[in-house]
């Protein structure tokens, strides 16, 4: 029988994985949707979003500026999807947060109308991991259709299983490739 081989990891390689592993956790452990009516605007979602994970109202505001300064950025609907992706990192969420805001009623804005927005929110940090996981929901996003069908459809138990199995897949590869020879 051969030695399994040696793992080529450093201390900081650990330190990273171990904290991927844990901001992949809370995010699937927070996986929600939320449904709402009366938002007849993209502000007016922005506030909705801002209220979804936050704890207090300090935290709803902290969330809401800084959502609206990600949107002033850059404005984020996606007209092929007609959702907004709205995404920022703020120090009112200590670990990776997702969610879909289903509108009862689309609304219409220049370039489409919108139908929801998924929230991802990333703690402010001066650590990656958080915006990698992120990256990863608003790829699933685009590649898998059947990720935002769950999602708009309501059905937070297919959303959730298709974010693990990305997310999981994603933090396998990121172990062979920390590791460096491809063996576990």
């Amino acid at each position: 029988k051969t030695p399994a081989p040696a793992l080529n990891l450093s201390f900081d390689d650990l330190c990273s994985l171990t904290r991927t592993g844990e901001e992949i956790a809370q995010l699937l452990c927070c996986f929600q949707i939320k449904e709402v009516s009366g938002i007849h605007q993209t502000e007016a979602l922005l506030g909705q979003a801002a209220g979804v994970f936050a704890d207090s109202i300090l935290s709803r505001q902290i969330i809401s500026q800084d959502l609206a300064r990600r949107e002033s950025i850059r404005n984020t609907f996606i007209p092929e999807l007609n959702i907004h992706l709205l995404h920022c990192r703020t120090t009112a969420v200590p670990h990776c947060r997702c969610a879909y805001i289903k509108l009862q009623t689309p609304f219409l804005i220049p370039g489409g109308t919108v139908k929801g927005a998924i929230l991802l929110l990333a703690p402010q940090s001066d650590q990656n991991e958080c915006v990698e996981v992120i990256s990863q929901i608003s790829m699933l996003l685009v590649e898998d259709k059947r990720f935002l069908q769950a999602l708009q459809s309501g059905d937070v138990n297919e959303g959730r299983v298709l974010a693990e199995q990305t997310l999981v897949k994603y933090y396998q590869n990121l172990i062979i490739k920390r590791k460096g020879d491809g063996t576990l």
